[in-house]
């Protein structure tokens, strides 16, 4: 359906084009908006390597286990894991990537979580704990927004970190529900 849009949008823009005979505006436009497209891919790309440099310190410095530890002792009722599960390190992985804004480098580290967790479930079936991290990484708390700061530089914003507080309290208050939700269909559905 997305695919459609996206194409008769373009079809509309090149036809009201041609209608007016201005190939050159449509022309400029198209190119205009490649290099608007590579210059934005370059800007997050600084910003992902920064933040993936800084996470892969992390980990090899063993701050991450450490975080992983400190993270284990809040979250241990909410997953129902021992403190020595081998899915905590990524699972921290992935909700430090999370707060700070950079979702795909916490990707990956939420999939090493979840195959750990699978490894360790009786059933074929999600467990518990699977739901409660897939709730929590999709409703992911932004301490520091910075794909979205990013975003907003790279389009001269007066104020690119505006958005901070109230990133932080919308998906706070978004992640407190996921939990809550969780907890709550887990004593339907255990």
């Amino acid at each position: 359906m997305i695919r459609w849009l996206w194409a008769g949008m373009i079809l509309i823009g090149i036809l009201a084009g041609a209608l007016q005979g201005d190939w050159g505006s449509i022309t400029a436009g198209a190119m205009a908006g490649a290099a608007d497209g590579v210059q934005l891919c370059i800007i997050l790309l600084g910003a992902y390597g920064l933040w993936m440099g800084l996470m892969s310190i992390a980990r090899r410095s063993g701050i991450l286990e450490k975080l992983s530890g400190m993270l284990s002792y809040l979250l241990r009722p909410l997953f129902g894991l021992s403190h020595n599960h081998p899915a905590w390190t990524p699972i921290a992985v992935n909700l430090t990537a999370n707060l700070l804004g950079m979702g795909n480098a916490a990707t990956p580290a939420g999939i090493e979580a979840m195959h750990a967790l699978y490894q360790q479930s009786p059933s074929p079936r999600a467990s518990n704990a699977m739901v409660m991290f897939l709730c929590i990484n999709a409703s992911s708390i932004q301490l520091l927004p910075t794909t979205v700061i990013s975003l907003r530089m790279a389009a001269n914003s007066a104020a690119p970190d505006a958005i901070i507080i109230p990133t932080l309290i919308v998906s706070l208050c978004s992640t407190l529900a996921a939990i809550f939700l969780c907890k709550m269909l887990e004593r339907v559905w255990p």
